[in-house]
């Protein structure tokens, strides 16, 4: 009976060896498949890190040599403004000499003088007359000759001055009101004479 029993056990314990066996070997291709996954990402890991790091060296060298050919150029602030002053004015010197003050023929190329009235209003008990010649100079005469219609006449003379960088006026005439108390209505004309041009300016005021 004893020896029945061993036979027995001793092939249950084979039957169980032999189960060890199969699963044994049916699990060793899924750790190998395992394995092989692992070492492929890391290799892709691997790639992408070193593209990386070549990447990053290639453009700091590129940047360096860039740095390295590019000259440095020193504007010496002193010589830079000498030169915006100079610039300042010679186109001063060309605004007084070329430019036109109105669109067309210059008024210092004409054959006559000419200006306008810009003011005559009475301040006080005068009449004050003021006018702008369109010529650039710095000499010469104005002559007021007022009239009015009854017969009246008040006359004055003023000297010509440059009122500006190309315009010049007479000094202006400040006229008693006193002396115009014979008429409401006059008419004022005012002759010009520089450099042997001559020119009128005319216009009417009332009181």
């Amino acid at each position: 009976m004893m020896a029945k029993n061993t036979s027995v056990y001793t092939r249950r314990n084979k039957g169980v060896n032999i189960y060890s066996m199969t699963t044994n070997s049916l699990s060793t291709p899924r750790r190998r498949r395992t394995n092989r996954v692992w070492i492929i990402i890391a290799l892709v890991v691997l790639a992408l890190v070193v593209g990386g790091v070549t990447f990053f060296l290639l453009n700091h060298r590129s940047t360096t040599e860039t740095d390295e050919t590019e000259p440095v150029v020193e504007v010496d602030s002193a010589v830079d403004e000498t030169t915006d002053e100079a610039t300042s004015t010679t186109d001063k010197e060309d605004n007084f000499n070329e430019v036109p003050q109105y669109e067309g023929e210059n008024p210092n190329h004409l054959d006559v003088l000419t200006g306008s009235l810009i003011h005559a209003e009475p301040d006080g008990s005068d009449l004050v007359i003021r006018v702008n010649i369109d010529q650039a100079l710095n000499s010469g005469t104005c002559t007021l000759n007022m009239t009015a219609d009854n017969g009246g006449v008040y006359t004055a003379e003023a000297v010509i001055f440059m009122s500006g960088a190309v315009t010049s006026s007479c000094e202006g005439f400040n006229v008693p009101l006193a002396s115009l108390a014979t008429s409401n209505s006059w008419i004022i004309s005012i002759a010009l004479s520089s450099g042997g041009k001559t020119g009128t300016i005319v216009g009417e005021v009332r009181l």
